[in-house]
């Protein structure tokens, strides 16, 4: 499968916002997007090496003025050839006035516009042309649309080497040049461009780069132009060092275009499978750069996602546009005159030559990988490395292990803990939630306590049930003979009901409202009445607790 990769190139039409380039962006990357902003903060900020200044303002004012319409193009040119063919040498105003035609001309040309002049642009006529490092950056645009490369980097570096670095607009055309240099074929020296903005000590104080507003941008265009020079690792590790959290959508989108793409090349299958299907396996189709589906394609076969190219192809937008490149292999699947049943043979036959295709190109990966081990020289300083790497993965296995082993401990205490607490939880809920069936209401030890007792002891099941159970013991022992005796002295102790004098018992303990309702299978309103009648029975005053009033008769 070949690949390609497509750039952003940015120019100045419309406070240098738009770009020339169609809504859906190709892969890898599109250069300097992110770099609009840039553009905004250039009006004002550029030097002037003009011996007129007016000159330099209009070229200031003109990075943030709308393209002109072709129409008042053809009235420029038109105006500038009756000056330049006018006889003798021109007076002063007539040469400034020269320079501001070519400063509007060059700006509209930039933007898509065509003039006769294009070609004495570049000519040097002395004080009637402009000397300013924007309008050589207008050239470079110039040059850049119309296919001169070379021409286009010239006039970008003399943008770049008249406004300096510390400029607002240093950053945008260092971008620009990077695309001129791939233009060129001059992948390496783009590479350095952007890495030179990242590392360059000279570059730490560029507006936008000082705070790494770009920086991720950067970084991603440089690992595109790496990956079209098939340095796939080096692109992963660059891609590696970004900061996600930071990136917009739509350049995280282009980072993992990138990743996914660096890793195919590689034979990285299994990864590739991984990143699609956490990532754009949920993107909608129109998010989705057109030539990555190409790409994951091995993807959906790999994972035998036929759904995803279900819905695929009832995107009729999408696929219109998928289907424009006949002959490939999208075109075999997603083409809307095939019936379900073709459709799903062909699905069938690419997955078993998706397969195929994945271990030859794994076979080709693994070779190379091969002879590049064989073309060590030092085969002790080999070994060497062998031994360290050894080390080194024992180590990391018996990190992972202890990892893996505290992790298990850990999760199975927190378990064992929540299991613990829910069932507490479901069992006071579930005896809040019943009503009283019985009247007698006696406390005492059923068979149902002595075996969530043996349970929580033995099994360490229903811990919660088994402590209330506990308690009951526990109140039963202590009131079995003394408690009940000490209270017959009591005025109207007799006219207590049986549950009302259990309730008293257990009050009497320090036991919560709620835990006594729990242990006689009551709800909590009915655990209140009852100690609002013991209160009445035994003539217990508001103020005073119960409990301290009991104490107090029977001591």
């Amino acid at each position: 499968m070949s690949y390609h990769i497509y750039t952003f190139h940015l120019t100045g039409h419309y406070i240098f916002g738009l770009m020339i380039v169609s809504p859906r962006f190709s892969l890898p990357c599109r250069y300097s997007i992110t770099t609009l902003a840039l553009l905004l903060l250039c009006v004002g900020s550029a030097k002037s090496d003009t011996t007129d200044e007016r000159i330099a303002d209009r070229l200031e004012q003109l990075v943030s003025t709308p393209a002109i319409p072709q129409k008042q193009l053809d009235s420029l040119s038109e105006r500038l050839s009756y000056l330049t063919n006018l006889n003798g040498t021109p007076s002063d105003e007539t040469c400034h006035e020269i320079a501001m035609l070519k400063a509007e001309i060059a700006h509209a040309m930039m933007n898509g516009g065509r003039s006769i002049h294009m070609t004495n642009l570049f000519v040097n006529q002395s004080s009637c042309q402009p000397h300013h490092g924007l309008y050589d950056f207008m050239l470079g645009g110039i040059a850049y649309n119309t296919g001169q490369f070379g021409l286009s980097v010239d006039k970008y570096r003399s943008a770049r080497e008249a406004l300096g670095t510390e400029d607002q607009a240093s950053v945008m055309i260092q971008l620009n040049l990077s695309a001129a240099l791939e233009g060129a074929s001059r992948q390496a020296e783009a590479i350095d461009s952007l890495n030179a903005m990242l590392n360059g000590e000279h570059w730490k104080a560029a507006p936008g780069l000082a705070n790494g507003l770009y920086n991720a941008s950067i970084a991603i265009n440089a690992a595109a132009i790496m990956i079209s020079e098939k340095r796939y690792t080096e692109a992963l590790d660059l891609l590696g060092t970004i900061d996600a959290s930071n990136l917009s959508e739509y350049w995280r989108s282009i980072q993992l275009s990138n990743e996914y793409i660096a890793m195919f090349m590689s034979a990285q299958f299994q990864e590739c499978d991984s990143l699609w299907a956490a990532n754009f396996r949920y993107l909608p189709f129109s998010e989705v750069p057109l030539d990555l589906f190409e790409y994951t394609l091995g993807s959906w076969l790999a994972t035998d996602a036929i759904d995803y190219m279900e819905l695929l192809v009832r995107d009729a937008d999408v696929t219109n546009q998928l289907l424009e490149k006949e002959g490939s292999v999208l075109f075999a699947l997603l083409a809307p005159q095939l019936s379900d049943s073709a459709r799903k043979q062909h699905w069938d036959i690419l997955k078993v030559a998706n397969q195929l295709e994945r271990e030859r190109m794994k076979d080709v990966a693994d070779s190379h990988k091969k002879s590049a081990r064989e073309k060590i020289v030092f085969e002790g300083l080999q070994e060497k490395l062998k031994l360290v790497t050894r080390t080194s993965d024992r180590w990391q296995l018996t990190a992972l292990v202890l990892g893996l082993f505290l992790l298990s401990y850990v999760s199975m205490r927190r378990y064992f803990k929540l299991q613990s607490e829910k069932a507490i939880r479901a069992a006071v809920q579930a005896v809040e939630s019943k009503r009283l069936t019985s009247t007698s209401l006696k406390l005492e030890i059923t068979q149902a306590d002595i075996r969530k007792i043996h349970m929580g002891l033995t099994k360490g099941h229903q811990i919660g049930e088994a402590l209330l159970s506990l308690q009951k013991v526990e109140v039963l022992h202590k009131h079995t003979s003394a408690a009940p005796n000490a209270l017959d002295s009591i005025n109207g102790i007799t006219d207590l009901s049986e549950s009302e004098f259990t309730i008293l018992l257990l009050s009497l303990d320090g036991i919560s409202n709620k835990e006594i309702a729990h242990q006689l299978q009551v709800s909590s309103g009915y655990v209140y009445n009852s100690r609002s009648a013991i209160r009445k029975k035994l003539d217990i005053p508001k103020e005073s607790s119960i409990r301290q009033w009991i104490q107090k008769q029977t001591s």
